[in-house]
This record gives C-alpha cells, structure tokens and sequence, in this order.
C-alpha cells in the first residue's frame, strides 16, 4: 500500500514523463508545438507593428550644438501652464533622453543614450552635483511664455 501511494507522487512530480506512453508524449509535444507557433507568430506580429513606429528619417543638428539642443529640450520639460501644471510630462524623466537619442543626430551620427543623461536629472531627489549643466555658451535660446490674449 505504501508503495503504491510512493510511486503515485512519483507520478505527480514526474517532470520527465517517464511513465507517459509513446502517443501521450507526441501529443503533449505536438500540442507544445503548436503553443510555441502560436506565439511565435503573435510576436512576429508584434514585431511588425514595432517597426513600423521606428524612425527612418531623423533631425539632424548642428555639428557642436547638441547641447544648444538638449536646453531646448530641458526648456520644455520645464515649461508650466497658467494653472502650474507641466505643459508635457513624460512617464519618467529618462524618456526625454530617449527621445533625443532616437529621433535627433548630430553630423549624420547618432547620440548615445549615455552621453546625453548627465545633462538630465533622472530622478527628482537625484543629487543634482552628478549632473552636468549646460554651458552658457550653449544656451542660445531661451523659451519664454508669450502674452495673455483674449480670444
């Protein structure tokens, strides 16, 4: 009796199926099979949609005035409305720096992701002597909030 319940938990961990018969094992590898074509072709589709959102063209700037840019790009982060609430607000802060690596070259080269994060705080409480400021000579342009008008 004691045997017969043994070899019954042998057969509940049995990882390798070793008491399964020849027609259980294909059926069980066919049908793994099919749940592996059927995600492969889901995340071939997911690929697809990917791509399509990926960039061929990009802005390219100044050769020497990427800095010129990322105050730009600092300005508008930045950048509140008359209510105090942010014009554009990302997920994380580390998504403006993304976004400048993907979307922006200078020369005709891309920017490295990690030559643009020390002009950019990534965390709020980060300590801000790890960061690097953007050189005076650099800061050509100062975004500045226009007038009231009444429509």
């Amino acid at each position: 009796m004691q045997l017969q319940e043994f070899l019954g938990y042998l057969n509940t961990i049995d990882q390798w199926f070793i008491q399964s018969t020849d027609a259980e094992t294909i059926k069980r590898q066919l049908e793994e099979i099919a749940k592996l074509i059927a995600q492969n072709k889901k995340l071939k589709e997911e690929n697809t949609k990917l791509r399509e959102l990926e960039p061929k063209d990009f802005i390219d700037v100044r050769e020497g005035r990427h800095k010129t840019l990322y105050h730009l790009i600092l300005q508008i982060r930045d950048l509140k409305m008359e209510d105090s609430k942010h014009l554009a607000t990302g997920s994380t802060l580390n998504i403006w720096c993304k976004m400048i690596a993907r979307y922006f070259r200078v020369g005709g080269k891309e920017i490295s992701l990690q030559s643009i994060t020390p002009f950019f705080g990534l965390k709020e409480s980060a300590d801000k002597t790890k960061y690097r400021d953007i050189p005076a000579k650099d800061q050509l342009f100062t975004i500045v909030p226009a007038k009231k008008r009444s429509l």
